[in-house]
């Protein structure tokens, strides 16, 4: 939600967004203008149009520049640590760097449209997509002035030609039409310059008004999300609050319970026992149930995960080897392929275990007896797979994408084994993205499950 929430964030990909569309442009005219030359016979003045090319590279080399001075993408989207003074600076800075794009395009885009026939130039309404740009980033005072330069350097392009102040490089298509010259013909450039202003100005009037409209909207969602933020922090303060105290209230009554079931204080009356090992069986689940909910609580209302570097071939054999006596209870096979040098990953190596493990107990939980359980890991370029596969229930098809779900169950899961709180793939998943990684399964029913996920390594 904080990137949603992020103003400087989102006009910082916007600016990237533009630096890679001009990197496209350049291509594109360079690519045209060999074209037209070498294919159509076209007469152009190359070597102008390939100077407004390398102009348009050391622009975008020095937008990036002034990019990479204000910091990196999470650097500008990290909201906790940056204080409210330098959050403005990115802000106002990010500004400035658009600002000068859009101005050095219109600039740019004026000289390559002298080279290329002036007003005779078709893509005169090239213009209007700058000015739409800056409409939709900018604000309207802003705005305004970027259409006023394109007004005056469009005055410029065209006057300059019909007074002779500047040499003219025409458009020389067709040779019987060399003679005639548009640009010198007062009828044609005041019926454009009128229709360019028109335009321009209506274009910018309705873009910027639309344009403010979505920007209020967006500030009443933003408002609206900072609100629902806020409402979801207390609510899980009061969840962490109210679980905390009744995991301690269950756990004393659990205790008691089980000084009665292991009949330490003596044998229990058989009207009794029943009763007495069912209360402690539910009190287990519900005591089981609070500890996940918990530790979820915890997870949501946790930024970022800080941890050391740890080994992860020590964490993986430290699973199996926490998991193994529980499958050979149901006597299924546990095994292991984890290639050599798998690398450094950086977090809480405690949750890559607990989680690590918790897949590999599910497995053995809804694996028949007898049955097979495989952990492999490898490594990638820069990342770790682990995958855990066993030969289970399986998971039905439309569910699949389900169980990642806080307090979801499948419904093949629920027929057969009627304990289980559905919130230790919800966690499972949330820690894997804490750290970096993504979580997916593969599953058919009846047939068994592969769980797999990819960590980061350290680099």
């Amino acid at each position: 939600m904080r990137d949603v929430l992020n103003r400087n964030r989102r006009l910082y990909l916007r600016s990237l967004w533009m630096i890679n569309l001009r990197w496209i442009a350049i291509l594109l005219v360079a690519i045209i203008t060999l074209i037209t030359v070498y294919y159509f016979r076209i007469e152009l003045y190359e070597r102008g149009i390939y100077f407004v090319c390398l102009l348009l590279a050391l622009e975008n080399m020095v937008s990036v520049f002034f990019l990479r001075r204000i910091g990196k993408v999470k650097e500008i989207a990290n909201l906790v640590n940056n204080p409210p003074k330098k959050i403005k600076q990115d802000y106002i800075r990010i500004k400035r760097t658009i600002n000068f794009q859009i101005l050095s395009d219109l600039f740019l885009l004026t000289l390559l449209l002298y080279y290329t026939g002036g007003v005779e130039n078709p893509f005169v309404f090239f213009y209007f997509f700058h000015l739409a740009i800056a409409s939709v980033l900018l604000s309207q005072k802003e705005t305004y002035m970027h259409t006023v330069v394109a007004f005056f350097l469009f005055v410029i392009l065209v006057y300059s030609a019909y007074f002779e102040v500047l040499p003219y490089y025409g458009l020389h298509i067709n040779k019987e039409f060399v003679d005639i010259h548009l640009y010198k013909d007062s009828y044609f450039v005041l019926k454009n310059t009128v229709t360019f202003v028109a335009t321009v100005f209506i274009l910018v009037y309705l873009a910027s008004s639309i344009g403010r409209k979505l920007q209020t909207q967006e500030e009443k969602y933003i408002e609206a999300l900072e609100k629902l933020e806020e409402k979801d922090k207390i609510k899980n303060e009061y969840v962490l609050r109210v679980t905390h105290d009744v995991k301690g209230h269950l756990a004393a009554i659990q205790s008691n319970l089980s000084v009665l079931n292991s009949r330490i204080l003596g044998p229990l009356d058989e009207k009794h026992e029943g009763f007495i090992e069912r209360a402690y069986k539910r009190t287990f689940m519900a005591t089981h149930f609070v500890r996940d909910l918990l530790k979820i609580t915890r997870l949501r209302m946790m930024e970022s995960v800080e941890g050391q570097p740890f080994d992860m071939i020590r964490i993986l054999l430290q699973a199996i080897k926490d998991t193994r006596a529980n499958a050979e209870e149901k006597n299924i096979e546990l095994t292991e392929e984890i290639e050599e040098d798998l690398g450094i990953v950086v977090g809480d190596e405690f949750s890559i275990l607990e989680i690590t493990s918790n897949l590999i107990l599910n497995a053995v939980k809804y694996t028949n007896e007898n049955g097979r359980i495989k952990l492999k890991a490898i490594k990638m370029r820069d990342d770790v797979l682990v995958t855990i596969q066993d030969n289970g229930l399986g998971i039905p098809e439309d569910e699949k994408d389900k169980i990642f779900e806080e307090f979801y169950r499948g419904s093949n899961v629920k027929k057969i084994i009627e304990d289980g709180t559905g919130i230790g793939l919800a966690i499972v998943k949330k820690v894997i993205e804490q750290h970096g990684g993504v979580i997916n399964v593969e599953s058919t029913l009846g047939k068994g499950s592969k769980f797999y996920y990819i960590l980061p390594k350290f680099s």
